[in-house]
């Protein structure tokens, strides 16, 4: 008997066979445990943040400091750059062939012989005349009442010089310190010939310049003291000339 039921069960085709699958259920382990995780782990990892928040807040608002003072040094550093005062004024020399006036310009620690306000032009550091050289120029307080200790310096300045060519006729010098409100100063004196190439002929004197707006000063009033100075520098260059061409005693020479 028990042969025969076995025999019958093995001869059931299998697609006569009735397989129960349990149903999943809806909620499963699996299911419920995973979103529980991902949640507890992010919870878990805000709750550090505030921690560390609460624990340091001077070096978070260091930070936050920090990026603003740098954003905003950048954007004065921009605006400064957009500010830039460029120009340049020039007078001319008539009488005196450039090559007469490229000494007097070149004589670097000399400007006080030229330049009216300057009363003072000394070298301060490097040897005159190269590159990298250093000259201290003043102008003096007007001369105290009878009596009174010597004269004060009014304003100053240190002036370095950057680069000199002789053959170009061209010299440029930078501001490196002074009590008159400079930050970049940067500017050259240059010697140009006339377009006449005869040896009569005269020059100009250009004075040009690029630097940071000064405080206290306009543009217009900068280029106007500039120009000033340019035209006294020539009238005093053209004076120098005429009187080391002149005859000693200042005879006349009659010519036949």
């Amino acid at each position: 008997m028990l042969q025969t039921q076995v025999a019958h069960v093995r001869h059931v085709p299998l697609h006569h066979q009735q397989i129960s699958i349990p149903p999943t259920p809806l909620h499963s382990t699996a299911h419920q445990h995973q979103p529980r995780t991902t949640i507890s782990s992010v919870g878990l990892a805000a709750g550090r943040w505030r921690r560390k928040q609460q624990q340091h807040p001077e070096r978070i608002q260091e930070r936050a400091m920090e990026t603003k003072e740098a954003a905003a040094a950048e954007q004065l550093e921009q605006e400064q750059e957009r500010e830039q005062w460029r120009g340049a004024v020039e007078a001319a020399l008539p009488s005196t062939p450039a090559s007469a006036a490229w000494p007097h310009i070149a004589s670097f620690c000399a400007l006080h012989r030229y330049l009216p306000g300057i009363d003072v032009c000394e070298l301060a550091a490097g040897d005159d005349g190269r590159p990298g050289c250093v000259r201290y120029v003043a102008s003096l307080a007007p001369a105290p009442a009878a009596g009174g200790a010597g004269r004060e310096v009014a304003s100053w300045a240190r002036e370095e010089l950057l680069e000199i060519d002789g053959g170009a006729r061209r010299l440029a010098y930078a501001v490196v310190g002074s009590s008159m409100g400079f930050g970049r100063y940067v500017a050259s004196m240059a010697v140009v010939a006339d377009e006449d190439e005869s040896a009569a002929a005269g020059c100009r004197l250009v004075w040009a310049f690029e630097c940071d707006p000064v405080q206290g000063w306009s543009l217009d009033g900068l280029l106007g003291y500039l120009d000033g100075g340019v035209k006294a520098i020539a009238a005093r260059i053209e004076e120098a000339e005429a009187a080391a061409g002149a005859p000693a005693g200042g005879d006349v020479v009659a010519t036949a």
